[in-house]
């Protein structure tokens, strides 16, 4: 204690020439004090330059002489960071925030600094019997963000270990026990935490000004639950939990929840729904569908979509278990993996010819996705697996295992034609898988969909013509299997959503590049004018316009001619012709050629990725819409919802998992409120920490600046500046608040529709 009271003067004064003394720092001051009664005179350094020095400044000359902490309160300030460390009164600064007539914003500190906070607070809580509340609630609040951020039973509060490991830290102080984390700490950081995820929104609110709610089915320890999350773009938020009754749930109860969810937050905003989100994503199962229809008919502005990453996870099944040459190499592949994993000798035998090397995976059967990556693996080691079944100890290695088995892995290692046959599949395949971690991503567009199948199909159809290996009737059922998964057809869920087009259409990225001008495998013609009049004719019931006949009509006139090349009249030409300048010299790059139908998939992810922007888009539209003479103001109220979708419910799946980590069958009795509560902060908590260390950054999707605007910017002298400021306060003042509790919510078994 010596040591730290001894730190704590040399801090406070100047160096002196005589090292058991230390001077005034205050210039023309000769008070110096010694270093022997440390903490007396630790403190009398300080009542000295405030209250004695006759070289004080005046912002010096705060009085803390009756504080009844004295030198606590100094060691109080110091401990809760709410030091100026840089401002050259910084013991007046100290007296302020100690008294509480000042409150201080911290500069980082230095090392030296850093050194003398943690000997001021350790000397504090080694002489004070007591802290102060604020500090130790500040202190539990932490370690309460702790144990839900790692998924901490209550329990571990009251771990003799963790009490002995905070007491080596802050020696006199005790964390609060099991029951008053759960019942005093847990609620405060519940709130903070929505709070902050709010002030996250009004962060992105122009970027991002309506939200999808997307929701999924979980089996958990606790019962069967129902998530949700509401997103745009790259930001998702978890917002409910809702345990489902032990009932046989059917489309109603899903509509309900979600409805009830949707109004909670609305209400939460005092706005209308309508106001906060645009469109709900569910998986495509049965019982969905029907959510989707009572939805639709309860409030017809809302876009519903199927999750699309499920849909091409569809795919990739179709293509393994609907056609039986493609099913017989994944069941070949399958059954020579499954002999080496399951028997130890061979297993061994493999690990010591790997030496270190990747080895082969076995897929679970209702992922598909990584029944290309088990084609991938063994088709890689096929050297390796040569060199297994040649090796010395193979005879003796399988001895004892089954002489079938052992003869039919052998065939298939000594099969050439089955490696050029999976050469040949995961020509297919690994585009799918590629497509479908695509698509799971939080950045992928609902306009992106339809561009991404179109581009897969050019593939098929350049596949079916140039390979050799497999029969016409398994091409011919490949095309089949893609034309029924484009338009839906009996048990098959389609990609094709009027939506999605619409979508597409009114995303400039996407349709500078033509994408619907030709479309492969025979597809049907898109007929636009009935998706036109079924998907702007949702909005006109609802409150977006004034007089709902004429804003159709005029919404209907502007979709009409930015589907017609003659957009001279319109800034949408103009618009489309930037686009289309900044991303062609890529394409060509990739194609060799600037045509957009040349792109493969793999090539179309890379472009999506690195050269489409969302945000770009999103801002042309509000130009757009603000321009009175050649605008485009109608639709573009309506072009920003269809930009907003979020096509996927992969997140929601992410929540679901972290469900089951924090409900576990050890924490079988916990409540339904509880397990939303301790959700919803796990999740947010991580959100939380990106939006501090990055701040709104961290979720934009902004990659460009058009050289559309950059041109206008120097003809209009600015005003196209002045309206995007404008549109930013106006797009502010809609945006929606989050809520500050929590109902909670559910999913049941599911099926293919």
């Amino acid at each position: 204690m010596a040591g730290r009271a001894k730190k704590t003067i040399q801090y406070l004064f100047s160096p002196n020439d005589d090292p058991n003394r230390a001077v005034c720092p205050n210039e023309g001051c000769n008070f110096s004090l010694p270093y022997k009664n440390n903490c007396v005179n630790a403190t009398n350094a300080a009542k000295h330059i405030v209250l004695q020095c006759p070289k004080a400044s005046d912002g010096q000359r705060y009085d803390i002489a009756n504080d009844h902490r004295g030198s606590e309160a100094i060691a109080d300030a110091i401990a809760l960071n709410k030091i100026p460390y840089k401002d050259p009164n910084f013991i007046a600064g100290v007296a302020a925030v100690a008294s509480g007539a000042a409150t201080v914003s911290p500069s980082p500190p230095s090392k030296k600094q850093r050194k003398f906070l943690q000997g001021s607070m350790m000397s504090h809580a080694t002489t004070s019997r007591e802290m102060g509340p604020a500090l130790r609630d500040n202190l539990a609040l932490n370690l309460m963000a702790f144990m839900a951020y790692h998924a901490l039973p209550f329990t571990v509060a009251d771990s003799p270990r963790l009490k002995k490991y905070v007491q080596m830290l802050l020696p006199g102080y005790t964390p609060p026990g099991d029951f008053t984390m759960r019942e005093k700490f847990l609620p405060k950081l519940f709130n903070s935490t929505v709070s902050g995820v709010q002030d996250v929104w009004d962060a992105c609110s122009l970027e991002y000004p309506f939200r999808t709610l997307a929701g999924d089915g979980v089996k958990t320890a606790g019962g069967d639950v129902f998530n949700m999350t509401e997103a745009s773009g790259n930001l998702v938020v978890f917002v409910r939990l809702k345990r489902t009754p032990n009932t046989t749930l059917d489309g109603e109860w899903y509509a309900n929840t979600i409805e009830a969810e949707m109004k909670h937050r609305a209400n939460a905003a005092k706005v209308e729904i309508h106001m906060i989100f645009c469109a709900i994503a569910l998986d495509n199962v049965s019982v969905n569908l029907r959510a989707f229809r009572i939805l639709q008919q309860r409030h017809p502005w809302i876009i519903a979509v199927g999750c699309r990453a499920h849909l091409f996870d569809l795919v990739i099944e179709d293509v393994f278990k609907r056609i039986d040459e493609f099913q017989a190499i994944l069941d070949e592949v399958r059954a020579a993996v499954r002999f080496i994993k399951d028997h130890s000798r061979v297993n061994k035998l493999w690990t010591t010819i790997l030496n270190g090397g990747r080895t082969v995976v076995l897929f679970p059967e209702t992922r598909f996705a990584y029944g290309d990556l088990m084609l991938e693996r063994f088709f890689n080691n096929r050297s390796a697996l040569y060199d297994l079944i040649n090796h010395d100890d193979w005879a003796d290695t399988t001895r004892s295992t089954n002489r079938n088995l052992t003869s039919n892995f052998e065939d298939t290692v000594n099969n050439p034609a089955l490696f050029t046959k999976i050469k040949g599949l995961r020509e297919i395949t690994s585009v799918l898988s590629a497509i479908i971690h695509f698509v799971e991503s939080p950045s992928f567009s609902a306009s992106w969909t339809l561009p991404l199948f179109l581009s897969l199909g050019r593939l098929l159809e350049d596949w079916i013509r140039r390979d050799r290996n497999f029969s016409s009737e398994a091409k011919t059922e490949l095309k089949n299997t893609y034309l029924r998964r484009w338009n839906g057809s009996g048990n098959f869920v389609g990609v094709f959503n009027p939506s999605l087009v619409v979508a597409s259409v009114l995303d400039p990225n996407i349709h500078c590049l033509g994408f619907f001008s030709k479309l492969p495998l025979g597809l049907p013609t898109i007929q636009y004018d009935s998706i036109m009049r079924s998907e702007l004719g949702r909005f006109c019931s609802t409150l977006f316009f004034s007089d709902p006949d004429e804003s159709y009509n005029a919404a209907t006139h502007e979709f009409k001619a930015l589907l017609l090349a003659g957009l001279s009249r319109t800034k949408w030409a103009k618009l489309l012709e930037s686009y289309k300048a900044r991303i062609m010299p890529f394409i060509q790059e990739a194609t060799g050629v600037a045509n957009a139908l040349s792109l493969k998939p793999l090539d179309l992810i890379g472009l999506m990725k690195k050269h489409f922007s969302l945000y770009q888009a999103k801002m042309d539209w509000m130009l757009m819409g603000r321009d009175e003479e050649h605008g485009v103001g109608a639709l573009a109220v309506i072009a920003m919802r269809y930009l907003c979708i979020q096509a996927q419910t992969a997140d929601v799946e992410r929540a679901n998992k972290a469900n089951k980590v924090i409900h576990t069958k050890a924490r079988f009795s916990l409540k339904e409120t509880t397990t939303h509560v301790l959700l919803y902060c796990y999740h947010n908590l991580r959100l939380l920490e990106k939006y501090e260390e990055n701040g709104a950054r961290a979720f934009s999707s902004a990659t460009f600046v058009s050289a559309n605007h950059e041109e206008e910017s120097d003809d209009d002298d600015g005003d196209d500046d002045n309206s995007v400021v404008s549109v930013m306060d106006e797009t502010a003042t809609e945006t929606t608040e989050e809520a500050d509790d929590a109902e909670v919510s559910t999913d049941t078994n599911e099926e293919e529709a």
